[in-house]
């Protein structure tokens, strides 16, 4: 499947992508980018060996479960938990099920910079 983009509307099937991915020899797939964000389905494999990232990031599980590392502090996650990652810090899935995958959001500086993520930070 390729990417999506522009300024359509679009809805994405986790069961579509998740087949897409595991019968894939990658461990993601871009799914969609516009100006605000981009969107990648994700199933790491054997281990995660992700860096820290120049964007926001939000992950949201859609099967299976594990440990999410973020600094030194660790949290179980499973499907269904939505995690987000400021840009710039250290972040990993750690011990996780055969299956696991998520949604990883990106956000790009303008998404960062709306109105709407301004009203939501803390005063």
């Amino acid at each position: 499947m390729p990417m999506q983009g522009a300024n359509a509307g679009f809805i994405a099937e986790h069961r579509l992508w998740s087949r897409e991915v595991f019968n894939s020899s990658s461990d993601w797939i871009g799914v969609f980018e516009n100006a605000n964000c981009r969107v990648e389905y994700w199933a790491p494999r054997e281990r995660d060996a992700q860096v820290a990232h120049d964007q926001d990031e939000i992950y949201v599980v859609t099967q299976g479960t594990g440990a999410f590392r973020m600094q030194e502090r660790i949290r179980a996650v499973h499907a269904g938990d939505l995690i987000f990652v400021p840009a710039g810090e250290l972040h990993r899935f750690e011990a996780f099920s055969e299956g696991f995958s998520v949604w990883v959001v990106y956000l790009s500086e303008r998404a960062n910079a709306s109105p709407l993520a301004a009203a939501a930070a803390p005063r």
